[in-house]
């Protein structure tokens, strides 16, 4: 996913992330500096697709997205443009071919090639296991199945939101979502608590993953009990709930609307 991050930022922005003036100073900062944000380099980028690609380049394993998750919102991205134009990537200018003394060896080449390849070997040893401790870290936890069970509106006239769509949160569609009804509350307000999405997990998890395409909104999860195990965030294209139960029946519960009219739900993971 970092690797895939770095890609993505290069294409962008015409430039690498890093620079340096060797591997290994190129190397530390991979391992130590954040990296530049996308917007910075190239404001026009859309900020879902820039967001996107700062979260690939997080320095802990566990802040970046999966690679499931990361090509699905690649996948919705592309579907949402309909008719306009895409982002188009920038080609970084080749830089011209050293000329060639007659009769001299490939050598210096293939050794350079060679470190280069045993550098980014280690890099990625250390990108992988880096955690608080400086250990390995648990990196691959594995994708969780997450089925959207129902809406939660305890304080609504019918006490159901948009309950048909409610598969559609969990169904490995990006394009598709499950929505909130339409709110005209100032400041993003729904007129009361909150409304919410319940979902059941085959077992428990570290990390509830959402996907939505109207970010903005702030949101937190609770148990059935209505405790809260994930603290509120501000949603992105890519929100990661760190969750702090054993809990395999949660509740999405949606505070505030944020700029948007209704809050999506395009995909809700787990790992």
């Amino acid at each position: 996913v970092y690797s895939l991050g770095v890609v993505l930022f290069e294409l962008l922005t015409g430039r690498v992330p890093f620079t340096g003036e060797s591997f290994v100073a190129v190397a530390l900062q991979h391992v130590n500096e954040p990296p530049p944000s996308v917007l910075e380099r190239r404001p026009e980028t859309p900020p879902r697709l820039a967001g996107l690609v700062d979260d690939a380049l997080a320095k802990e394993p566990a802040d970046r997205p999966s690679m499931d998750d990361l090509v699905a919102e690649l996948e919705a991205l592309r579907a949402g443009y309909g008719g306009a134009a895409p982002t188009p990537v920038i080609r970084r200018p080749r830089p011209a071919a050293p000329a060639r003394r007659r009769g001299g060896t490939q050598l210096p080449l293939v050794l350079a090639a060679l470190g280069a390849v045993l550098l980014a070997a280690a890099l990625t040893a250390l990108l992988l296991t880096r955690d608080d401790g400086g250990s390995a870290g648990a990196v691959s936890r594995g994708a969780i199945a997450v089925t959207a069970e129902r809406s939660e509106d305890p304080f609504g006239d019918d006490r159901s939101e948009h309950e048909g769509d409610v598969p559609n949160a969990t169904d490995k569609e990006p394009a598709t979502y499950w929505t909130t009804e339409h709110y005209r509350h100032p400041g993003g307000a729904f007129g009361k608590p909150g409304v919410g999405l319940v979902v059941r997990l085959a077992r428990p998890a570290h990390e509830l993953v959402v996907s939505s395409d109207t970010p903005g909104f702030k949101a937190e999860v609770r148990a059935l009990d209505r405790r809260v195990v994930s603290p509120e965030r501000t949603g992105g294209a890519t929100t990661i709930f760190p969750l702090d139960t054993e809990a395999t029946e949660l509740i999405l519960w949606i505070t505030n609307r944020g700029p948007n009219a209704a809050v999506r739900v395009n995909e809700v993971t787990a790992r």
